[in-house]
């Protein structure tokens, strides 16, 4: 009889503007290859995700209500979950996506100052996703100062978001920070340090996390302002 692959493990590589998240991906996929793994990232994974990429983040005289942003965001990340993530899970492939779910969190609720939609977008959330949910989140937490720092640097060209106010990137550095589920499911990560420290750290949590076996590895986030919503720890289900 056949052995049936084991599902593979969804990890998601958060952080606001600048902190390196595009970079670490690289270094990641230098390390583990592409053999066992998807790399992707949202908004964007599909072409449908690939479109609302362009409607988000595109400079326009016209704002966008908090709402379409909202929803749009949960529509690119159905459409990935549906045509990229579950499948490649469901193969045993290893799937290391930028931003999901706590993203939205981040920018749209905390950003936007839009925390009293928190229930509405855990059941558009639900909708979205399913039972696809990551393993594990890891949080590469930055000073915006920095960030902001860094794409001055690289002559970074700046899209409407990453556009927006420094306070608002305060407050989703402060999204993030209140919002990031407890150990085991999520860890962070000081990302304001040089990127190869960075990433030695992410690659020992990242093999871990592939192991099975629980991170070693500081996580001063110790209890979430916002502690999602329950976890059946007897069969492992992560938040959000």
């Amino acid at each position: 009889m056949e052995m049936r692959k084991s599902k593979g493990k969804f990890i998601v590589l958060e952080g606001g503007d600048g902190t390196g998240k595009n970079t670490q991906i690289e270094l990641l996929k230098e390390r583990f290859g592409s053999r066992e793994f998807l790399y992707t990232e949202e908004p964007g994974g599909s072409r449908l995700g690939n479109k609302i990429r362009e409607w988000v983040t595109e400079q326009d005289e016209q704002p966008m209500c908090v709402k379409a942003e909202l929803l749009l965001f949960s529509a690119s990340r159905a459409q990935h979950v549906h045509e990229k993530i579950a499948p490649a899970l469901a193969l045993g492939i290893n799937v290391i996506c930028s931003r999901f779910s706590l993203s939205t969190i981040a920018y749209q609720l905390y950003g936007r100052e839009q925390l009293h939609r928190l229930e509405a977008f855990y059941h558009i959330d639900q909708f979205a996703v399913g039972k696809t949910k990551p393993n594990l989140y890891i949080l590469l937490d930055g000073n915006p100062e920095v960030g902001r720092a860094r794409q001055d640097t690289l002559g970074f060209e700046k899209d409407r978001i990453e556009s927006e106010a420094f306070e608002f990137h305060t407050r989703v550095r402060e999204g993030y920070l209140a919002a990031l589920p407890p150990l085991p499911y999520g860890i962070c990560v000081d990302a304001d340090r040089p990127a190869e420290k960075v990433h030695r750290d992410l690659a020992m949590i990242v093999h871990n996390c592939l192991s099975e076996k629980e991170p070693e590895f500081h996580h001063h986030v110790t209890d979430p302002i916002i502690q999602g919503f329950p976890i059946d720890s007897t069969i492992k289900e992560s938040v959000w």
